[in-house]
C-alpha cells in the first residue's frame, strides 16, 4: 500500500494532527476568553491593591485615571461610573474640579467652589456646631453618597442629641497626605470656623514613594511576568476567582508591604516620614486651636485588620504615632481597627481594600458620634470652644516627600 493510500485509510500525518489539534485548542481557548469576558463583570471583584496618588506627570495620570476606571467598571459593574477627576493646584497639588458633569464612582458628588466635596459652606447660624473632616479617600467617602459618609452620620446624630444645628464640611481630598491636608486646614479654616477638626490621614501618607513619579499599575505590583502576562486574560482572571477558596493564600492577603507600603527598614520609603507624619497631626492640632475648635483623629481600618495576621510593621507605626497625639492633645480618637472587629464586621463594610463602604461608615459615623457627644457641645449659643485667634504666618510644609502635580 502505497503512502498516499495510508493517508486515505482514515489515519492522519502526524503534522496534520498536530496543526489541528494546536487550530482546535485556540480556537477553544478564544471562545472561552469571549465568554469570560462577557460574564466578567457580574462575577465578584477580586481584591485589589489600592491606588497610589496621581502625579505631577501627565502620562501618569491617565494611568491613574485608567486604572481607576478598571477598578470602577469591576466594582460597578455598568452604571456608568467615572473615576474622580482631579484638577491641578498650584499650592496643594491637585483638588477637585469645580465642575464634575459625570457621576464619578457610581454616586452622585457636589462640588463647592473651593474644590472640596459638597455644596458651598453657608456662614454659620448661631451656635451652630460644625464638624471639618481631613484626610483622602476613605475620609472622603470614596463610593459612598455623601449623606453616608461618617462625618454626615455623626452631624446628623448630635444635632438630636445636642438639639443645636450641627452641620458637616468634607475637607479631604482623595490622595491627599497629612503635607496637604494641612495646607487645606490653613487655607479654609478660617472662613469654614469649625467646632471640630477630625483627622483621619493613613494611607496616603504610608504609600511608598516612588521616586521615578510613575503611578503603580495594578498588573505591575509585585507579580511574576508570566502573571502579568495571564492577567490580561478574562479567563484566566475569572478562574483565579472561583478557584481562591482552594488556592495558596499569603498570609496578609491585603496588600505586599515591601511592594505598595513605604518601608522603615531601608527600602522604598513612605510619602510622608514618620516624623514629619507625626510632626503634620501636631500642627493640625494647634491650628485647629488658633481655629477655636478642638480635634479628634480616626484610625482608619481595612480588610487585612479582619485577618489574624499582624499588620504591616509601617502602617502599626504610623498607627501609633496618631494614638500618641491623640493622647498629647487629649483629644477623641477612633479606633477603627478595633471598632471593626468589635462589631464582628466583615468585607461586606469595603468597597475594596481602603474604602469604607456605607457599613463601615455607618460604623465610624456612630462611633465618631458617640465620642464628640460625651465632649460636649461649645458652650450655649457658641459655635467654638476656645476664642479664635487669627493663625500666625507660618511657612508652608515640606511637601518634598510626595508627589505633587
Amino acid at each position: 500500500m502505497t503512502k498516499k493510500n495510508r493517508n486515505i485509510s482514515g489515519r492522519m500525518s502526524p503534522f496534520r494532527l498536530v496543526t489541528f489539534s494546536l487550530v482546535s485548542t485556540i480556537l477553544l481557548l478564544a471562545g472561552l476568553e469571549i465568554v469570560a469576558r462577557v460574564f466578567e463583570p457580574s462575577a465578584a471583584p477580586p481584591r485589589t491593591l489600592p491606588l497610589p496618588a496621581p502625579t505631577a506627570n501627565h502620562m501618569a495620570r491617565e494611568s491613574f485615571q485608567r486604572q481607576a476606571a478598571r477598578e470602577r467598571r469591576k466594582l460597578f459593574g455598568k452604571k456608568g461610573s467615572a473615576p474622580i477627576p482631579l484638577a491641578s493646584d498650584p499650592e496643594v497639588g491637585w483638588m477637585l474640579p469645580k465642575t464634575i458633569h459625570e457621576n464619578p464612582a457610581g454616586v452622585d458628588m457636589r462640588v463647592n467652589r473651593w474644590g472640596l466635596r459638597g455644596g458651598d459652606v453657608l456662614p454659620l447660624r448661631r451656635g451652630e456646631v460644625r464638624l471639618m473632616s481631613l484626610g483622602d479617600s476613605s475620609i472622603f467617602g470614596f463610593g459612598v453618597e455623601e449623606e453616608q459618609i461618617f462625618t454626615s452620620l455623626a452631624a446628623k446624630a448630635l444635632e438630636k442629641k445636642w438639639h443645636r444645628p450641627v452641620s458637616s464640611v468634607i475637607g479631604a481630598v482623595p490622595g491627599h497626605d497629612t503635607n496637604q491636608s494641612l495646607v487645606i486646614l490653613r487655607r479654609y479654616g478660617p472662613e469654614i470656623r469649625p467646632s471640630w477638626v477630625v483627622v483621619g490621614n493613613l494611607w496616603s501618607d504610608v504609600y511608598r514613594q516612588d521616586r521615578s513619579g510613575a503611578v503603580i499599575e495594578e498588573d505591575e505590583v509585585l507579580r511574576p511576568p508570566l502573571n502579568r502576562t495571564l492577567a490580561h486574560l478574562a479567563i484566566y482572571r475569572t478562574l483565579r476567582r472561583w478557584l481562591d477558596p482552594w488556592l495558596a493564600r499569603r498570609t496578609i492577603r491585603f496588600l505586599d508591604a515591601p511592594s505598595d507600603v513605604g518601608r522603615m527598614d531601608g527600602g522604598p520609603g513612605p510619602r510622608v516620614r514618620l516624623a514629619r507624619y507625626k510632626a503634620n497631626l501636631e500642627a493640625m492640632s494647634g491650628i485647629a486651636r488658633r481655629l477655636g475648635a478642638r480635634v479628634a483623629f480616626v484610625i482608619l481600618a481595612a480588610p487585612m485588620d479582619l485577618e489574624d495576621a499582624p499588620v504591616p510593621d509601617t502602617i502599626a507605626y504610623y498607627r501609633e504615632a496618631m494614638r500618641m497625639v491623640a493622647e498629647e492633645q487629649d483629644a477623641p480618637l477612633i479606633d477603627g481597627p478595633r471598632l471593626f472587629r468589635e462589631a464582628n464586621a466583615t468585607l461586606g463594610y469595603f468597597i475594596d481594600q481602603v474604602h469604607p463602604s456605607e457599613y463601615g461608615h455607618a460604623l465610624l459615623g456612630a462611633a465618631l458620634g458617640r465620642a464628640l457627644e460625651a465632649a460636649g457641645p461649645p458652650p450655649e449659643g457658641k459655635s467654638t470652644y476656645y476664642p479664635p485667634r487669627p493663625l500666625a504666618d507660618e511657612p508652608a510644609p515640606n511637601t518634598s516627600q510626595g508627589p505633587s502635580p
